[in-house]
């Protein structure tokens, strides 16, 4: 019984630096890969994998359920804000971030290729 509260102790701890190495990791491959391909896939797989070890943070960290259910709306609205922000050039395999909601890139700023 006491190893089951040494574990719950430390759980948010894990969680919180699974999530850090992961988000580190996926931003490092996005800035170094030039395969605009692979890196639209792992970018949204990233963004599926992440949204339950935000939620797992909260859980484990004993938050109330109330509180972990309104995060949901947040995580999900931040991963498709994510998608709209983030784009990859299919001709040099730059990471384009564009932090205008409204209007999306239509060119490279690096190669000037068309985003489509």
């Amino acid at each position: 019984m006491e190893e089951q509260n040494q574990f719950l102790t430390i759980l948010p701890d894990l969680i919180g630096s699974v999530f850090f190495l992961f988000g580190v990791s996926v931003m490092l491959f996005l800035q170094i890969s030039r395969n605009a391909a692979l890196k639209r896939k792992i970018f949204r797989w990233s963004l599926v994998l992440m949204m339950p070890l935000v939620l797992g943070f909260f859980w484990a960290a004993n938050a109330p359920l109330p509180i972990i259910l309104g995060f949901i709306p947040g995580v999900v609205i931040i991963a498709l804000m994510n998608l709209r922000m983030i784009r990859f050039c299919g001709f040099c395999g730059k990471t384009l971030v564009n932090y205008n909601l409204i209007f999306r890139h239509k060119f490279c700023s690096d190669c000037g290729a068309s985003l489509k």
